[in-house]
């Protein structure tokens, strides 16, 4: 029974009724009902679709008829809108069929409308055979579009690369189905368009070329372009025609991403690849090179390029045959263009061309190349021109190219050409090479010489030719000149100077003169004093007194006396005595005629440097020093003095300490010395504190007061001076008064300098080494004793000598010397603060009855009670008496002991012994009981155990007390402190334990040094 439900299907559709539930009637449900919806838009879509796909094997011969079943969408029902929506898309069943008779599914399939049969990609797809693709009427394609494959670029691409070969040999086939450049082109076009769809034509065959065949395009960078141009003709292009694009096809808009480009310059350079490579010069070409290149000029103005665009190729023919070279080149300074025959005279041409230049002769070159040849910017004759193609040279080559490739003829020709012309105005970038030339004469005229070696001889010089030539070696007559003013002016070439001269004809330093050269030397020389051309600056060699030829800075004159006295063993150093009258005239050029600092200098190392034994040295420079003192002191400069400290030259004078010790204990540098350096002096007034460093020598009151750091010693000297009397001559040699002022005024010095870094660091090296007289009285010679820095302390307080370590404080005789001492690192102990001790507040009234009290104990009389020390080990101990009824009212201890049920506390008590208590211990503390008298004892053992037994006792008057007694006796130092405040902390004793934290506090590095100490 039908559905009351149109429907746009070519068939009917029926389905199951529904009854009514008193299954009396029959209930049909509306348009909208839920079921019928559920048939129309759920079962029977499939169903349909089933149909489809069984009308193609049923009726294969019906496909041209099969669109007939599929239903039309307008207008619009609901059952079609389902079908079109969500089946015919989706559906797994093939109902399509494609252009070369498959059936495919809808998602193997690519549509495309059928009024689209004609475009151009639809052609090459079906010539190409392309599978999947379906055709479908416009109606139902535009129904479907939305949710199948439509054919687009992309499609169109994919298919195109996978035939590529067939596309290429379709194209070449002239059949009728072949495809036409036009089409080729729209197809290019469809690929291309603005759409989102485009895709890029890397790799498709779609570039039809002139020669008929398709090229591929390619990116515009790394692959060859193809050249479009409108004017091509296959009759009279001169370039090959599968380079050159069909002029059918258009590239607009291809030329920047792809492979094509006009045909311009750069395409022009491109296509003359092919037929020669870019280059300067191209050398043995055929004849058929020629005629093309004859052809390429003929055809130069139809061709529409610039002559910059093809400048870089060898087009240009040469006067050499097969030879030919770039328009670019013709620019150079290689290549000489010749416009016509009279320019250069052929000889001068074949001259050129044999050192080289290209030349090129405009006149016989196709009329097109000859007027491009005639603009400035090419390279033409004139003498600049030449000279700029010698530029690229090797300079240092020019002259051998000359000799080598030109005949004695042809040098001469060209000079004859080329000099008259160099009097011209001269370039600066030319100068250089132009001086190359070898175009100038030479002195004697059998050859040519360029500017750069050219030796010109001065002006004032000319008179002595003879005498020159008569030293000249052959090497120089090759080089040799006569003054030419064009070379002074234009290559400025400037006239060798009259040192100069005698340097090249071998009147240098060294040269012996032989007999034969007297005669001609004298008058040089005598030319070369009035020669103007002699700067004072320059150094003229003379004769020395061998006959040697020596420069006259290194010569000194004979008319000076310390000159002469200097250098008697030493005669080279003087000037030839044949030439002594020539001495003043020979100073302007260095000649040493009078004593300055420079000559001293040389005078006094001559000295210094001779062996002792040398004849008259010292009495030579007794001179030497004479005029150090007298004469240098007003003439010195600077840091000159100190120049001079390193040369001996001062002769020593006689010193009484010296002579009464044996020169071993002098420094080595001057034990053996008859001459001593300014810096090995010693003035009188500092000998006392440096005779074993230095010499003793008497200056004069002017040197003195010039250079006052002479004759003054060295913290470092002194400090040396001191060891050599501590630890050499004290220990051997009996102390005397004189030895003691030496070593006295030796540590002031040291006092006083004690900021001097490498005495420092010294004196700290040598702190185990004894040199220090530590006495009370160091005039008692007899009671000298040495420690070392590290034996040593200095101390602030009463602190004593600690012998069983070696530590020792400073006595008087270092007391002035503590910057020294402090310097040596010697320890500085800083004692424990003194302290009062209170005292009693006592009456005369108890002072007296103290006094009968303790009176009556020393007497034995009323006494109740004995004590006895338990560390008195005589055999009769030693017992003390007293009166219980006054040691309760003095302790508490003895209240409880006395008042108490004790055994001590019965009428007739037993004696008492103390504990850990010696005798004088006991009578001290039973002192202080009855006299509040504090013990003067000093020994620090007693004084401990006073201050133990008074903590027992439960005095802590006497308890305080001997506390500070301890501390103000010095008794902590570095060796007990330790030992103190352990008993401290133990007693509880507050004084004494804050006395040692202190001490330990302020005195941290000296206790540290000397637990480093060795043990002696």
């Amino acid at each position: 029974m039908p559905l009351p439900t149109p429907s746009g299907l070519p068939v009917h559709f029926h389905a199951p009724f529904i009854l009514a539930p008193d299954r009396r009637s029959i209930r049909l449900d509306g348009v909208e009902a839920q079921y019928n919806t559920w048939l129309r838009e759920t079962v029977a879509p499939p169903l349909y679709i089933y149909l489809l796909e069984r009308s193609f094997h049923r009726k294969p011969k019906q496909l041209k008829d099969r669109w007939l079943w599929w239903p039309r969408k307008s207008p619009p029902d609901p059952f079609t809108s389902s079908l079109y929506a969500s089946h015919l898309a989706q559906t797994p069943r093939a109902i399509y069929y494609s252009t070369t008779g498959q059936t495919l599914r809808p998602s193997e399939a690519t549509f495309f409308e059928d009024d689209h049969e004609a475009h151009p990609e639809v052609k090459l797809l079906k010539l190409i055979d392309t599978p999947n693709l379906v055709e479908t009427p416009t109606l139902i394609h535009a129904a479907l579009k939305t949710q199948i494959k439509v054919l687009d670029p992309a499609f169109v691409k994919r298919s195109i690369l996978s035939n590529v070969e067939r596309i290429k040999s379709s194209f070449m086939d002239k059949s009728k189905r072949h495809m036409t450049v036009k089409e080729i082109l729209d197809i290019v076009r469809f690929l291309r368009t603005e759409q989102e769809t485009s895709v890029g034509l890397q790799g498709l065959p779609l570039l039809p070329l002139a020669d008929g065949t398709l090229a591929t395009f390619q990116d515009a960078t790394g692959s060859a372009p193809y050249f479009a141009w409108d004017s091509f003709s296959q009759a009279r292009s001169l370039f090959p025609s599968h380079r050159m694009i069909d002029p059918e096809f258009s590239i607009f808009g291809l030329e920047k991403e792809y492979n094509v480009s006009k045909l311009d310059g750069a395409a022009v350079k491109d296509l003359i690849s092919s037929q020669v490579q870019q280059g300067e010069r191209l050398e043995n070409s055929d004849k058929d090179y020629a005629n093309w290149a004859t052809s390429f000029w003929q055809g130069y103005h139809w061709i529409g390029v610039q002559e910059d665009d093809v400048a870089s190729f060898p087009l240009v023919l040469t006067t050499r045959a097969g030879v030919y070279v770039s328009l670019r080149h013709c620019r150079s300074h290689k290549v000489l263009v010749i416009l016509n025959s009279t320019e250069l005279a052929e000889d001068l041409r074949v001259a050129m061309e044999q050192l080289g230049i290209i030349t090129v002769l405009a006149e016989s070159c196709p009329q097109a190349l000859n007027n491009i040849l005639k603009s400035d910017i090419y390279n033409h004759v004139n003498v600049w021109n030449v000279v700029r193609f010698f530029q690229s040279m090797d300079f240092s080559t020019i002259s051998s190219c000359f000799n080598n490739k030109l005949s004695a003829t042809a040098r001469a020709c060209f000079a004859r050409w080329c000099s008259p012309r160099m009097t011209q105005s001269l370039p600066d970038d030319l100068k250089r090479a132009a001086s190359y030339l070898p175009i100038w004469a030479l002195l004697d005229g059998s050859d040519y010489v360029s500017a750069v070696r050219a030796m010109m001889l001065p002006y004032d010089l000319t008179n002595r030719s003879v005498e020159i030539l008569h030293f000249a070696t052959p090497q120089l007559k090759e080089k040799l000149v006569a003054h030419s003013a064009p070379l002074f002016y234009r290559f400025e070439v400037r006239p060798l100077t009259t040192g100069r001269v005698w340097a090249e004809l071998g009147l240098r330093a060294d040269r012996v003169l032989q007999p034969q050269d007297v005669t001609p030397y004298r008058p040089l020389l005598d030319a070369a004093i009035a020669s103007s051309a002699l700067e004072s600056s320059e150094m003229l060699v003379i004769p020395n007194s061998h006959n040697i030829l020596i420069s006259a800075r290194s010569l000194y004159g004979r008319s000076h006396p310390l000159f002469l006295s200097t250098f008697e063993p030493f005669p080279d150093k003087l000037a030839h005595q044949d030439i002594q009258d020539l001495e003043p005239a020979l100073r302007p050029y260095g000649l040493r005629t009078q004593m300055d600092f420079v000559s001293f200098e040389v005078c006094v190392s001559t000295i210094h440097n001779e062996a002792s034994d040398t004849a008259r040295r010292t009495e030579r420079a007794a001179g030497l020093y004479n005029w150090y003192s007298e004469t240098f002191p007003v003439l010195a400069q600077g840091d000159q003095w100190s120049q001079l400290d390193g040369f001996r030259f001062i002769p020593r004078t006689a010193s009484h300490r010296v002579a009464h010790y044996p020169s071993e204990y002098l420094n080595a540098a001057i034990r053996d010395q008859d001459l001593a350096s300014p810096q090995e002096v010693v003035l009188p007034a500092h000998e006392s504190i440096a005779w074993t460093q230095r010499i003793l020598f008497n200056p004069s009151n002017r040197l003195t007061i010039a250079n006052q750091a002479i004759g003054v010693p060295t913290p470092i000297e002194v400090y040396m001076h001191l060891r050599v009397l501590v630890l050499q001559i004290a220990p051997n040699h009996p102390p005397t008064l004189e030895l003691l002022s030496d070593i006295q005024r030796t540590y002031r010095y040291l006092e006083d300098h004690t900021g001097d870094e490498e005495f420092r660091g010294s004196l700290v090296n040598h702190r185990r080494d004894p040199l220090f007289l530590n006495v009370d009285n160091p005039e008692v010679l007899a009671n000298w004793t040495w420690r070392s820095a590290e034996q040593l302390y200095i101390c602030t307080g009463t602190i004593k000598d600690i012998p069983n370590n070696n530590y020792w404080g400073v006595r008087k005789s270092l007391s002035s010397y503590t910057n020294l001492l402090r310097l040596a690192k010697v320890g500085e102990i800083k004692a424990a603060k003194a302290q009062t001790i209170p005292t009693s507040a006592s009456e005369d009234e108890l002072a007296s009855m103290r006094s009968m009290f303790n009176a009556m104990r020393m007497q034995a009389e009323l006494t109740d009670v004995t004590f006895v020390a338990e560390m008195d080990d005589s055999e009769d101990s030693q017992q003390f008496h007293a009166h219980r009824a006054f040691l309760v009212s003095r302790s508490a201890y003895f209240h409880g002991l006395f008042c108490n049920s004790f055994h001590e506390a019965q009428a007739s008590s037993a004696i008492i012994k103390v504990q850990d208590s010696g005798v004088d211990c006991v009578r001290q503390t039973l002192d202080y009981l009855y006299t509040w008298k504090i013990p003067d004892e000093q020994d620090q053992d007693i004084l401990l155990e006073i201050m133990k037994l008074a903590d027992y006792w439960s005095i802590p008057g006497l308890f305080e007390a001997i506390q500070i007694r301890i501390i103000n006796l010095g008794l902590i130092s570095v060796d007990s402190y330790r030992t103190l405040r352990g008993i401290a902390d133990t007693y509880r004793a507050v004084i004494l334990q804050e006395a040692c934290n202190v001490f330990e506090t302020e005195n941290q590095h000296e206790i540290e040094m000397f637990d480093d100490r060795p043990t002696s």
